[in-house]
């Protein structure tokens, strides 16, 4: 299951109710399913997280900060982003090789917005 898929399942019907006419109802408008596996996520390199406590995240999609344990109080922002260490496992998330990217969409989604409204021959 991917980032879109949990957070369409714990979306609860209220809001669905209320934001419902945002949705577009005719077919050529919605969003079509597209799958685009990328060997590569570009999420880490172009992105930083820093949790309320400083500590550096790896994405957005690392809510639990379980990939990283570095902090940015010590040596400030752009040392500690600059660090080997960091840098190290930044290019493992852009490669996919952590857990949390198994089955993560959200790194594919860059790709997807050219895709989303192209007419396919189904």
């Amino acid at each position: 299951m991917g980032h879109s898929d949990k957070v369409e399942k714990n979306t609860n019907k209220k809001i669905k109710k209320k934001w419902s006419y945002l949705v577009p109802e005719e077919d050529e408008f919605k969003r079509k399913k597209y799958t685009l596996n990328k060997p590569y996520c570009s999420i880490p390199i172009n992105q930083s997280v820093i949790y309320w406590n400083g500590d550096l995240g790896l994405c957005c999609c690392d809510y639990d900060n379980s990939i990283m344990n570095f902090n940015i109080k010590k040596n400030g922002y752009l040392n500690t982003l600059f660090s080997k260490e960091v840098i190290k496992f930044r290019k493992q998330g852009f490669q996919k090789k952590h857990s949390i990217c198994n089955g993560c969409d959200l790194g594919n989604a860059d790709n997807m917005g050219f895709q989303a409204f192209k007419k396919r021959d189904n």
